[in-house]
This record gives C-alpha cells, sequence and structure tokens, in this order.
C-alpha cells in the first residue's frame, strides 16, 4: 500500500528535512521505494506567470540560503489553483533533471525580488522546460 508523510509545521517548528533539505513529504510507494518531493501551491491570480520558482535567499541581508541552494528532492509540483475550485494549472517534474539543467545553462532563470520581504528568486518559465523533465503537466490556457 502506497503512503505519505508530509513535514507539517507545529508550534513554528520546521521539519529538520524540510529546513535543511525543502523536502515537503516522502512517498512510499507500493513496490517499496521512497521518494521525496517539495511541493509549492500558489493562487490562481499567479497562474499567467507560469513558472518554476526557486528562492535563492531566504534573506538577502544575512546571506540566509533558499531553496535554490538547499533543494534536495527527487520530485517537484507546482500548482496554480484555489482551494474551493481545485487547480488550473499542475506540473510534476524531475528536480535532478532540472538542477542539471541549470548547471548546463540549457534553462535560464531570472532573479526577482519578493514582494514585502528581503528574500529573491529564481522565475524558470515552464516553456523552457523539456517534456522529458515532466512526469506530469497541466498547463495554464489564459
Amino acid at each position: 500500500d502506497s503512503d505519505i508523510t508530509r513535514f507539517t509545521r507545529n508550534d513554528k517548528q520546521v521539519h529538520i528535512l524540510d529546513k535543511n533539505f525543502h523536502i515537503d513529504c516522502v512517498l512510499h510507494l507500493k513496490n517499496g521505494q521512497i521518494m521525496t518531493l517539495q511541493e509549492k501551491f500558489l493562487r490562481s491570480k499567479f497562474a499567467h506567470y507560469d513558472c518554476y520558482t526557486l528562492e535563492y535567499f531566504n534573506n538577502q541581508s544575512t546571506n540566509e540560503y533558499g531553496e535554490w541552494h538547499k533543494l534536495c528532492t527527487d520530485l517537484y509540483f507546482t500548482g496554480y489553483g484555489e482551494s474551493n475550485t481545485g487547480f488550473i494549472s499542475a506540473y510534476l517534474f524531475k528536480t535532478i533533471e532540472i538542477k542539471l539543467a541549470i548547471l548546463k545553462n540549457e534553462l535560464k532563470g531570472t532573479l526577482k525580488p519578493t514582494k514585502g520581504s528581503n528574500a529573491n528568486f529564481y522565475a524558470y518559465p515552464f516553456k523552457q522546460f523539456k517534456d522529458e523533465w515532466f512526469i506530469y503537466k497541466k498547463p495554464y490556457v489564459p
């Protein structure tokens, strides 16, 4: 039987796998394999950006690294939608493929500030992703 272990924040404490490696879930597959997953849920109003965002610095003033530096998951899920209506677009992709593409300059992002905080992030448009990097994709259609 498949099972999901989800790391949630309780009493403002972050699980060590989430804090150090940005792992939100561990998927226990029926065949005995284990896979790790990071998930990002964004509101529908942001769907037109249609991109994978990786936080570069969590806090630029203290050089506190974000997930760009620490991400160690097998899979990554990004979905745009609302809790009452579901996802209008969604992507599940292989994290290592994306990390290697960034290293090889096959995938180029844009560094952007995060409004209202000292964080910043790289944005990588999904239209730049190769089909083989995806496990599932439901693109945004305006």
